[in-house]
């Protein structure tokens, strides 16, 4: 394989776009990382600390990444907001009740120190540039930058909220009226959905799916748009 090309492009440089570069790692799938300047600046000393799930923690070993944490006894979960207005509902999970572990806190910190560690991405597997297009060719996409470098992958895998740049470039919308609307229309029948929010929300065998026979979709070649571009 040419050394521009790669399965899978993953966008993002938080904790869920470390987990999926390892994910691809651990499963022998080449990749390609696009932090993106920004995105690499803001997450320098995040003082966080998250509730992972059991489901996560344990994804986290199969990817050999065994975290210190404090088991979780009791959680609350509010519907709406923290203000008193604004609650709609809650849940409350009790380890005890439940007789199984509901949670484990740990530092965001130490959770990222832990990806890069077992990632140590070099100049290979990552870009610290924003793209400036992305072309749909016949079985990859082409991914253009300012230096004039062109990465091509079959697939992208968008980790994070696009900033209104690259919503243009990528000609994604988050319009939730928009989405509810195709939802209850004709066209969403046959489709299959899941909501997914957090490092636990696949299970292990979505997981190994997500990079196991890959979707290539073929589309016609402009090579008069692909030259102006990188001009």
């Amino acid at each position: 394989m040419n050394k521009n090309n790669f399965d899978v492009a993953i966008f993002g440089n938080g904790l869920t776009s470390k987990v999926m570069c390892l994910v691809a790692l651990h499963y022998g799938v080449s990749f390609i990382n696009i932090k993106g300047k920004e995105k690499e600046e803001k997450n320098s000393d995040d003082i966080r600390s998250l509730a992972l799930s059991s489901a996560s923690k344990g994804m986290l070993k199969i990817l050999g990444i065994n975290l210190l944490s404090q088991p979780v006894k009791k959680m609350i979960v509010l519907e709406g907001g923290v203000s008193r207005g604004k609650i709609k509902g809650k849940v409350i999970f009790d380890a005890e009740e439940l007789q199984e572990q509901i949670a484990h806190i740990c530092e965001y910190s130490v959770i990222n120190k832990s990806l890069e560690k077992k990632l140590k991405l070099d100049s290979k597997h990552s870009i610290t540039e924003d793209p400036i297009s992305i072309i749909e060719d016949r079985d990859y996409s082409k991914i253009f930058f300012k230096n004039k470098k062109i990465i091509k992958s079959k697939l992208n895998i968008f980790t994070e909220k696009l900033d209104t740049n690259q919503q243009n470039i990528t000609n994604a919308e988050y319009n939730l009226s928009d989405y509810d609307d195709w939802k209850n229309s004709e066209n969403s029948k046959g489709y299959k959905i899941k909501y997914y929010k957090g490092l636990g929300t696949s299970n292990r065998s979505e997981a190994q799916d997500y990079f196991k026979n890959l979707k290539t979709i073929t589309y016609e070649a402009d090579d008069n748009s692909d030259n102006s571009i990188i001009k």
